[in-house]
């Protein structure tokens, strides 16, 4: 029976019925064939009826459960280079559709139809964790019939994406290893001091890399997941190998640290990319932001010799990062020129808002962009557009202000709105307290010219 006012009013009915009643009822339609009309009404108000008061479990979604164990691990970017450990969320939905419609097929049905017929969490849970390890030996049968590069290039091309035999290759591990991998996560500190953070996921993550290291690259993203900072997690390669020397840990099992950040940086490049427009502008500038953290932290924690492989790929994406947001840099000098110092009649025209959210934005860019000017490539640039803008600021409000003092009534507003950008931008340049005596002057301006106004009315 399809869910509506009929489905409602008899759920509601039978909700007053005795347990005792409802347990007879229940066991009656059990005993019905499925095409049986009056099970076919009966059945979903009676099975609602149940849920609301407790006597089975809450309603559960089977095949989102069943690849739960992989949700962690999904990230919204589809990134050329594959980083071991990590699956986007197009890849997750292609190894999903490509479960459901062919070797899994079986299992995802089954653990619908048993969770719709339990009547304890306790028995529901079993169930999943069950029919998660059946799917975890399915996994691997499949993995291991596609044993060469020939046969994983097929099955890529059955699920999709370039990705698609590595994806369901990590998927694999993580349901195989997923009681390894809920203990790691127990095991793993988020806050306090960054030695006692670092401490607590070398005792964890050791064990892993020593006698499960196929597990290992689970557990490293579930630590990148926790620590808020690109370089806590980076450093944690040189604290567990007590080395900053990138000959020395590309040797050892945590070089996998350095390979998942530089996967991180080439995910924020490409959301800057997505996000460049002015609508998607937060979205853009974290992006551009964490970027420039993550390569830091890549630069300045570990010794990274040019000629290798690690520090030719960053200089890559640096380099791609560049030529991403130059062009939102280059006209920042003219645009706040034309703002602070407008030609003629210019003055008297209220400032677009929606080059005015424009230009904010982009000098939002040129902060970040200034802060981490060696991590973007944009040294030069941002240093230029950043002095450029500070000397406009600096000296070319005085004038409009003065012209204030003196304007008529009818071009005062336009005058009071370009000065009132004037003073956004300059909270972003400088800082509020410059700001605030901006705003004060423009206020004492306005004032005087009100004050005029009202002696030549009189």
């Amino acid at each position: 029976m399809d869910a509506g006012p009929k489905h409602d009013q008899l759920t509601a009915f039978l909700r007053e019925l005795p347990a005792v009643a409802r347990g007879r009822l229940a066991a009656a339609l059990e005993g019905m064939g499925e095409s049986d009309p009056l099970r076919s009404l009966i059945a979903g108000p009676l099975q609602a009826a149940r849920r609301q008061l407790g006597e089975l479990p809450p309603e559960v979604d089977a095949d989102h459960e069943l690849m739960a164990p992989l949700d962690p691990f999904v990230v919204p970017e589809e990134t050329k280079a594959k980083i071991l450990g990590v699956v986007s969320q197009a890849g997750r939905d292609r190894l999903f559709a490509w479960l459901k419609r062919e070797d899994a097929k079986d299992i995802f049905e089954n653990l619908r139809k048993k969770v719709a017929a339990l009547a304890t969490a306790e028995d529901v849970s079993n169930a999943i964790e069950s029919a998660q390890g059946e799917l975890a030996r399915r996994l691997d049968d499949i993995l291991h019939k596609a044993g060469s590069d020939r046969e994983r290039g097929r099955l890529s091309l059955q699920i999709g994406g370039d990705n698609g035999a590595a994806d369901l290759l990590d998927f694999a591990v993580v349901l195989k290893h997923r009681k390894i991998i809920r203990k790691i996560a127990s095991g793993l500190q988020a806050g306090g001091p960054v030695d006692e953070i670092l401490s607590a996921a070398k005792s964890t993550i050791d064990p892993i890399a020593t006698k499960t290291p196929e597990a290992l690259p689970a557990a490293l993203n579930l630590f990148r997941s926790r620590v808020a900072s690109p370089q806590i997690f980076v450093r944690f390669a040189a604290y567990a190998t007590d080395t900053q020397d990138f000959v020395r840990i590309k040797d050892t099992p945590y070089s996998l640290v350095l390979d998942i950040a530089l996967g991180e940086a080439e995910r924020a490049l490409w959301r800057a990319r997505k996000f460049g427009s002015t609508a998607d502008r937060p979205l853009f500038l974290t992006a551009v932001k964490n970027f420039g953290a993550t390569a830091r932290a890549l630069s300045s924690e570990i010794e990274m010799p040019q000629e290798c492989t690690h520090a030719k790929r960053l200089s890559a994406l640096r380099k791609e990062m560049a030529e991403t947001i130059r062009g939102d840099l280059q006209d920042i000098g003219p645009r706040i020129r034309s703002l602070v110092r407008p030609r003629g009649s210019e003055a008297l025209a209220v400032p677009d808002s929606y080059e005015m959210s424009r230009l904010e934005a982009d000098i939002d860019l040129l902060v970040i962009t200034r802060t981490f000017a060696e991590e973007t490539a944009l040294n030069a640039l941002s240093s230029r557009a950043y002095s450029d803008a500070r000397e406009i600021l600096d000296t070319g409000p005085t004038l409009l202000i003065e012209r204030m003092r003196g304007a008529e009534p009818s071009a005062k507003a336009a005058l009071k709105a370009r000065l009132g950008a004037i003073v956004s931008v300059a909270a972003k340049i400088f800082n509020a307290d410059y700001a605030a005596q901006l705003q004060k002057a423009v206020e004492v301006a306005s004032q005087e010219s009100r004050n005029a106004n009202q002696l030549r009315s009189a």
